[in-house]
């Protein structure tokens, strides 16, 4: 709706007010929800009937300590490859969605329709995550992006709608596990810092994957002529990162299970 506002007679959106007027309503809920956000009291977590070492937080690392485990850095790779596949998609989805069958109108609603998407899979990763772990959780949302990645290599028409659709949900699902996995290895006292180190990964994901595929794979998508070129070998290289993290994830772990054990 913003972007119709701002679009010209071309048809060109002019992105500053657009973002501008994004960034002012950001600020001004942010900051009134903030005023109601308070710590729970030592009372309150003993009445949740948390395990001793939740409510005691006799494991808080700092981020010097924290940088130095393994632990950390398998994390923090984790989050680099698990978005791999979705920072693939992001700048293909409305040009290759149109070379693979879409119309303009549903290629753009393709792109609307990854928000919700991406909410349902922070909402639902995070329901079953309590059920079932965050490692096997972990393993579930990597099986779906490798799916993705794997279909991106050739699906059209309702397929792709359908395919980007899975990719959003399990580039959302990380989020509502990660904030957790962290103070589960770190400990609550300095969780922001520590967590908030390693979601760095996910901008160097967005940066190095895009980078590979842009200037080794040389993928491109030309609507005017119906090609794509790279697609292929960019999603394969997608399939890859979805693997790595299960190997990342079962380290983590086995040292969360060590480290109880002692």
């Amino acid at each position: 709706m913003l972007m119709n506002q701002w679009r010209d007679a071309q048809g060109i959106v002019n992105f500053v007010p657009v973002f501008l007027t994004l960034g002012v309503v950001f600020a001004v809920l942010g900051f009134a929800a903030c005023l109601f956000i308070s710590l729970p009291d030592d009372e309150y977590l003993k009445g949740l009937n948390l395990p001793a070492r939740a409510v005691s937080g006799d494991v808080n690392f700092t981020l010097g300590q924290a940088i130095r485990l393994p632990a950390f850095w398998a994390l923090f790779f984790s989050i680099f490859f698990i978005n791999g596949t979705w920072n693939l998609c992001v700048p293909l989805i409305k040009d290759l969605g149109m070379v693979r069958g879409l119309t303009e109108t549903m290629a753009i609603a393709c792109v609307s329709f990854t928000g919700i998407t991406n909410a349902a899979g922070r909402l639902i990763m995070a329901s079953l995550s309590d059920k079932i772990g965050r490692s096997n959780t972990m393993y579930v949302l990597c099986g779906l992006t490798l799916l993705g990645a794997i279909l991106m290599t050739f699906i059209g028409g309702v397929g792709y709608f359908a395919t980007i659709a899975i990719i959003a949900f399990a580039y959302g699902g990380p989020s509502a596990l990660n904030a957790a996995l962290s103070t589960d290895l770190f400990g609550p006292k300095n969780s922001g810092t520590n967590y908030g180190v390693a979601m760095l990964a996910l901008g160097f994901s967005s940066i190095f994957f895009n980078w590979v595929s842009a200037t080794f794979l040389h993928a491109s998508v030309d609507v005017a002529s119906m090609t794509a070129v790279g697609i292929n070998s960019t999603f394969i290289m997608g399939a890859v990162t979805a693997v790595i993290p299960v190997f990342l994830m079962m380290y983590i772990n086995s040292y969360l299970k060590n480290r109880s054990a002692q």
